[in-house]
């Protein structure tokens, strides 16, 4: 579970990027995935359960 709802600090704190300067240059870089659809805006709000995929790297989200 994370507390975070923007995408940038869900990155970050699950571990998928290692800065917040690193998930903008995944975001800009189309790496990012929502549950399969493609993330290009870094004010993305995760507002259910999802699965946040990077390349081969997934996670499953849980927002409080």
């Amino acid at each position: 579970k994370v507390e975070s709802r923007n995408i940038i600090d869900i990155l970050v704190e699950t571990g998928l990027a290692k800065s917040k300067s690193e998930a903008k240059r995944l975001i800009e870089q189309g790496g990012v995935k929502v549950n399969e659809t493609k993330i290009s805006n870094f004010e993305f709000q995760i507002s259910n359960s999802c699965v946040i995929n990077i390349g081969r790297r997934f996670t499953k989200i849980n927002v409080n």
